[in-house]
């Protein structure tokens, strides 16, 4: 639950279950080299723990989302504007917790070029003297 809420504040905390993926990884090799160690650390209990870790977070972080757009409508700036614009010049993101989920990636594209470094995306906003060569 706590990896759910911490998504809703910052969506790479989900890095946090790459963790516990690699801890359930160890402990089945661990348990692989030597058997005598407890049934918990054998493979089939470590899937089903990391899948009900990853599935309970998705879910309730789907579920903050929606609490959180309930309280308060998210908004963000016009693609492509700088500097940022007025409370009254910005847009509401309406579509429920899915469409607040893709607009991060949405506007990342729309202020990006397609050349530079990492995969050929340089974001405007971070590096404009890069950005307009």
């Amino acid at each position: 639950m706590l990896l759910a809420v911490a998504t809703c504040r910052k969506e790479v905390s989900v890095y946090a279950l790459l963790v516990l993926g690699l801890l359930e990884a160890f402990r089945v090799l661990l348990r692989a080299r030597d058997p005598g160690l407890p049934e918990a650390w054998a493979w089939r209990p470590a899937i089903k723990r990391l899948a009900t870790a990853a599935l309970g977070s998705a879910a309730l972080f789907i579920a903050g989302l929606w609490a959180m757009g309930l309280i308060a409508t998210p908004y963000a700036a016009p693609p492509g504007s700088t500097p940022p614009p007025l409370d009254s010049q910005r847009l509401h993101i309406t579509g429920g917790p899915f469409a607040h989920l893709a607009h991060p990636s949405e506007d990342a594209g729309a202020r990006s070029l397609r050349r530079g470094f990492l995969c050929g995306v340089v974001p405007q906003a971070i590096a404009p003297e890069v950005a307009r060569l």
